[in-house]
């Protein structure tokens, strides 16, 4: 339960900034209220999962090939510094972080507003899917940072070929780990 006095205390800030802030989460789809008035932090459910990703996905391969088309090589600088800051990334949560600054640059790589206004829209849902992923994948692979510096190469790679197709087709590979690991983690839940 996220409640607004004891946040606004917490904080040392009156309850104004509490309220729209809590307000924008509500409308970014990361804070549920009820009937009642008060909220919680949305818990994602396999449906969530799968239209996150479907919508994810949609966004990422355009963004992609367009940045194929559009990039400056202050653009790529960018994308090299946020790897090696990835590469010593000392927290899970820092190179998710990290992991959504590399797309969010990419979104804006694709010189496209709508692009960006519906990649904003998603962006924290995304942002909690990513790092809900890799707390639970971290179980398993051990070298989250080590294979995300690995990925995000390839993806600079795909988009310096200045090959739209090509671009498009690394950002489909590097986002389809996550829907093969979705179905195969959650068979008993998977949405049909």
């Amino acid at each position: 339960m996220v409640a607004e006095i004891p946040t606004a205390q917490r904080l040392e800030v009156s309850r104004v900034p509490v309220r729209e802030a809590m307000m924008v989460l509500g409308q970014d789809g990361l804070l549920v209220f009820e009937d009642n008035g008060r909220c919680h932090v949305r818990t994602l459910t396999p449906q969530d999962y799968e239209e996150i990703y479907g919508v994810r996905l949609m966004l990422e391969t355009e963004a992609f090939r367009l940045a194929a088309l559009h990039y400056t090589e202050d653009d790529l600088q960018g994308l090299r510094e946020n790897i090696r800051q990835m590469e010593r990334a000392k927290s899970l949560n820092r190179v998710t972080l990290l992991d959504i600054d590399f797309h969010n640059r990419i979104m804006e790589m694709g010189r496209q507003s709508r692009l960006m206004h519906l990649w904003s829209v998603m962006r924290s849902q995304v942002q909690l899917f990513t790092a809900t992923l890799q707390r639970e994948i971290s179980s398993v692979i051990t070298n989250i940072r080590e294979v995300s510096v690995e990925a995000h190469l390839k993806c600079l790679r795909g988009i310096e070929s200045s090959d739209p197709d090509m671009a498009k087709k690394c950002a489909i590979e590097h986002l389809e780990p996550w829907s093969e690991w979705l179905r195969s983690t959650r068979p008993e839940e998977r949405v049909q």
